[in-house]
């Protein structure tokens, strides 16, 4: 892991040199913290997934005081997994219909709900993206292995580049942070230098492949 001085290094290496430092601290944090939730958006980031059970009242749950994202929502005793649907299309569903979910925010509570379809079930497992840590000073690590160090700073580079408009560096900067996305995201998904499809499959993810309806099956 590594701490927003380790970023902090990395980002003047990129924007700055011995006679102009761009940007205070308090700055460079925020941009740190809004790319970090921007890749955690997009990607699922081994270190961040958390696996949990998922209790539900009525059809409503109440996610984890670290919930940022969900990955994946089944039943392991049936092998079989939950599909999202848009709030406005769960709505439609009668309270019996089987195996969907989805997310809204209830404005009374203040907080964000998971929904769930039949309304009978009262607990699930579930997969989530954790909250990275704020960072708000030079200790603070926000959960990200040193693999993300120089997306992360690149990322930043061009977001603070953008605000001062100086949009044709932050274009390089831009695709600087997508290429180097892509490529540790990349090596992410290839554990031990094999492709994803090519690697020995859980029984679990053989389900599909024995004549088990796909959306019934799970990848562990």
């Amino acid at each position: 892991m590594s701490t927003f001085s380790t970023y902090n290094t990395l980002i003047e290496q990129k924007i700055a040199n011995t006679s102009e430092v761009f940007y205070d601290a308090e700055m460079k944090r925020q941009a740190t913290n809004d790319i970090t939730k921007q890749i955690l958006q997009q990607y699922d980031i081994p270190e961040m997934i958390i696996r949990a059970t998922q209790t539900f009242a009525s059809g409503i749950g109440t996610p984890p005081a670290d919930y940022f994202r969900m990955v994946k929502l089944w039943d392991d005793d049936d092998n079989l997994e939950y599909v999202y649907r848009v709030p406005d299309e769960f709505d439609s569903l009668d309270d019996t219909a089987s195996n969907w979910w989805t997310e809204d925010y209830n404005v009374a509570a203040a907080d964000r709900r998971l929904l769930l379809k039949p309304t009978s079930v009262t607990s699930l497992d579930i997969r989530y993206i954790q909250i990275p840590t704020q960072m708000d000073d030079d200790s603070t690590d926000n959960g990200l292995s040193t693999q993300w160090d120089e997306v992360i700073s690149y990322g930043v580079a061009m977001k603070l580049l953008q605000i001062s408009n100086r949009y044709e560096e932050a274009q390089e900067y831009e695709r600087l942070y997508k290429s180097r996305l892509s490529d540790v995201y990349g090596a992410l998904k290839n554990p031990g230098g094999i492709k994803a499809n090519n690697r020995f499959k859980s029984k679990y993810e053989r389900l599909s492949q024995l004549g088990v309806n796909s959306v019934t099956s799970i990848n562990l």
